[in-house]
């Protein structure tokens, strides 16, 4: 079975190497030119170093921009779950976050980002390599984790804790989680 992605690499007749070789970053220090053309940017200082920047410091930028929103969006669930505790809104999302499949079914998971080309290897949206390893190590952490939410949801149901109270708790028991498993998942670390 071809991948979806070396699907699409084939049907195209894109090469990557290619095109990058022919398109190399000029910059220019000195004043505008009155004949720029179509091909031609001005770009600051800051924009220079960002292009110029190594790849591994360029996917940390926007994995902490990530995380950032992502720790934005989730503090507005939080506040909302609380605020409309027995919201049967969050009554299903409690469900769901307790019970979310966190494994892809072929040894994997997380988040993943795509390398600029169909052949460049896997990473986590973190930026750590997708290896054996690393997947073992993520099923295992997913498959701890997963029977811990599912043990908090149903103890919590039990004993009559609003649904808001439980997607907060599992936000917490996601914040807990080890370092390296909350990069994967791109779960924020517990506040303070």
């Amino acid at each position: 079975m071809t991948s979806t992605i070396q699907a699409l690499a084939n049907h195209f007749s894109f090469n990557y190497t290619s095109f990058n070789a022919q398109r190399t970053v000029q910059t220019h220090n000195g004043p505008r030119s009155q004949t720029a053309t179509q091909d031609t940017v001005s770009i600051s200082d800051a924009g220079r170093r960002a292009l110029t920047a190594n790849t591994d410091t360029q996917a940390n930028a926007t994995f902490q921009q990530l995380m950032t929103e992502k720790t934005a969006g989730q503090n507005f669930l939080r506040n909302a779950a609380l605020a409309n505790p027995h919201s049967s809104d969050f009554e299903q999302f409690a469900y769901a976050l307790a019970h979310e499949p966190l494994l892809d079914g072929q040894g994997g998971g997380g988040l993943i980002s795509l390398g600029a080309s169909p052949n460049d290897p896997l990473h986590y949206t973190s930026g750590e390599l997708v290896t054996e390893e690393s997947k073992a190590y993520f099923t295992e952490q997913a498959s701890q984790y997963r029977q811990a939410a599912v043990k908090l949801y149903d103890s919590a149901k039990a004993t009559g804790v609003s649904a808001g109270e439980i997607v907060n708790r599992l936000y917490d028991l996601q914040a807990q989680q080890p370092a390296r498993f909350r990069a994967m998942m791109m779960w924020p670390a517990a506040a303070g």
